[in-house]
């Protein structure tokens, strides 16, 4: 297929009139030229002149304050590797002053469970601290009715099976409401 060529296609084609016929390849491989050559001449344009940096980006606030202002990537890094690092060589010391520096580093489980407590007659003059506990901690009680009590328990003991954690009411820990009878020991109660 052939085309034509007019004046306005192109300033450096002035020479070429209408009346001139190309094959399309011939005009393809012009069209190519002519575009890597304008875009040779603009790629010089910019080399010339250095691009403006945007204010209030990292680089300008350091060109003009100081590398004062540092990364907070190269931190955690650093700090990811010393952990890292000291697990690897088995060192406790360096661990231990790294997870004080950084205590988000460990974080420990907390169990919490629920312990109702049920007597066989109204009672009062039962607080908290009658409860008997071993290899955990209560955090709070609460009276539901005269009978019934919750309390709430968070354990703190580690794992082993030798020992686990444990909730009792000793005797004579609470007293019948208008007896003032006291109450019996609970069986002991352990948490798993």
């Amino acid at each position: 297929m052939s085309i034509g060529l007019s004046v306005t296609f192109c300033n450096r084609l002035k020479y070429f009139h209408t009346s001139y016929a190309l094959d399309s390849t011939d005009v393809d491989r012009m069209m190519k030229q002519i575009k890597l050559s304008a875009l040779i001449d603009r790629s010089k344009d910019l080399t010339k002149k250095r691009p403006s940096r945007a204010k209030r980006t990292l680089t300008w606030w350091k060109e003009h304050y100081g590398k004062s202002l540092g990364d907070a990537t190269t931190n955690a890094t650093t700090t990811v590797d010393s952990v890292y690092r000291a697990i690897v060589d088995n060192d406790t010391q360096a661990l231990d002053r790294l997870v004080s520096e950084h205590p988000m580093l460990a974080f420990t489980k907390l169990f919490r469970c629920r312990v109702e407590i049920h007597f066989s007659e109204p009672i009062w003059d039962f607080v908290q601290d009658d409860i008997q506990v071993d290899g955990c901690q209560v955090t709070s009680l609460s009276m539901y009715r005269a009978d019934f009590f919750v309390a709430m328990v968070d354990i703190t003991a580690e794992d082993d099976d030798a020992k686990r954690p444990t909730v009792q009411i000793p005797a004579k820990v609470a007293r019948r409401q208008h007896t003032n009878r006291l109450n019996d020991a609970s069986p002991v109660l352990y948490l798993s």
